[in-house]
């Protein structure tokens, strides 16, 4: 008899253990934090993978910085920092210019440039003549977004003066706090011109087809956490996609519940009865 009861004693530390080992698996294992991240600029193609670009995988803040970017025809800066933690991140870039002045890149020429003619140079003598006059009907058609945003001063001014840089700012900022973010564009020019940003409300967008496509403080949520922009840009009808500043503050994800331990079951044993 004593066999016996010894047996049935192991049987109960044995489930007592299994039912621990399952509440520790349980509370240590119920969730697992998405990384943060931040990075500066995207570009399709071009600036791929993202730069500067840092990840916290386990909450300790992580920043990187970088003093310009690697040359190529369609985005120059001339600062960026960017910082990613625990349910926080956060972009910086200064000085930034899409597709720069001093000439299209080739991918964007064929596309832009025959729009762009008659701003740099077709309405020279008339701007000279009156300044002040409606320029939208001496304008191509497609370009009716660009008067709506661009004064008729503006358009003569950059008939002066030239082509400058399709799109700059003096500063540009992300950041994001759990699942909330804010930005800013300091003096955000559009040719040269000085044009409104729009206010905080989130994926703002203003078309401005077939030049360009902005979307001001792109936000959205997925498996990877919240995730806000300072800026999305389409160029040439979405030829290429440029991305400004942004920061991804990373989620507790729900790992799946491990299954209950079967109730044990009694195993009666054979033994032998002892006089």
């Amino acid at each position: 008899m004593k066999r016996r009861a010894l047996a049935g004693v192991g049987a109960t530390v044995g489930s007592l253990t299994a039912a621990t080992a399952l509440l520790i698996g349980a509370v240590s294992g119920h969730a697992s934090p998405a990384p943060s991240e931040a990075y500066g600029a995207f570009i399709t193609g071009v600036i791929d993978p993202p730069q500067p670009h840092v990840q916290s995988t386990d909450g300790t803040e992580q920043s990187d910085s970088l003093a310009e970017l690697p040359d190529n025809p369609l985005l120059d800066l001339r600062a960026a920092t960017v910082t990613a933690g625990d349910s926080h991140a956060s972009v910086e870039l200064a000085n930034v210019e899409i597709v720069p002045s001093g000439g299209l890149p080739p991918e964007l020429e064929e596309a832009l440039q025959p729009l762009l003619d008659p701003v740099e140079s077709g309405f020279t003598q008339l701007c000279a003549e009156d300044p002040t006059q409606d320029l939208s009907e001496q304008l191509p058609a497609e370009l009716d977004p660009l008067t709506e945003q661009l004064s008729p001063q503006q358009m003569c001014d950059i008939a002066e003066d030239g082509t400058p840089a399709l799109l700059s700012a003096d500063l540009i900022t992300v950041a994001c706090e759990g699942d909330s973010g804010t930005f800013e564009i300091a003096n955000l020019r559009l040719l040269g011109q000085e044009i409104e940003v729009p206010g905080p409300d989130a994926n703002t967008e203003i078309p401005l087809d077939p030049l360009v496509n902005i979307t001001f403080n792109k936000q959205f949520s997925d498996d990877d956490g919240f995730t806000t922009q300072a800026m999305a840009v389409e160029i040439a009808e979405g030829e290429f996609e440029v991305v400004l500043a942004s920061a991804t503050c990373g989620t507790a994800q729900d790992e799946p519940e491990e299954p209950m331990a079967p109730k044990p079951t009694p195993v009666e044993t054979q033994l032998p009865v002892t006089g």
